[in-house]
């Protein structure tokens, strides 16, 4: 388990640092498949933290919280919800820019 705790203390760093998902030249579709990428390895490590605690569970074992996750889970979809509103902003702008005025 603490192999799967160290990957997403890494993939908290990648959220943070990572340049695509940083930088305001990166376009949002391109931030948005990064993050994809970067969720679905959370997601595996996830899977497996959860089993080891069935295991623990099973055995009653006593269960540590790991507050990795939730701090992924913050600053992750943060950083999501960044690049989510900044590609929905640019599909409008394109709208609102290229159509005529209407009544």
């Amino acid at each position: 388990m603490v192999q799967e705790v160290e990957k997403v203390q890494g993939l908290i760093d990648a959220v943070t640092t990572n340049e695509s998902l940083i930088r305001h030249e990166t376009l949002p579709k391109d931030a948005l498949a990064e993050a994809d990428k970067i969720k679905k390895k959370f997601d595996e490590s996830v899977k497996k933290v959860r089993q080891y605690k069935e295991y623990q569970d099973t055995l009653k074992v006593e269960q540590e919280d790991i507050k990795e996750i939730e701090e992924f889970e913050q600053k992750f979809n943060f950083r999501h919800r960044i690049w989510s509103v900044r590609s929905e902003f640019g599909g409008l702008k394109a709208k609102w820019y290229g159509e005529n005025f209407r009544d």
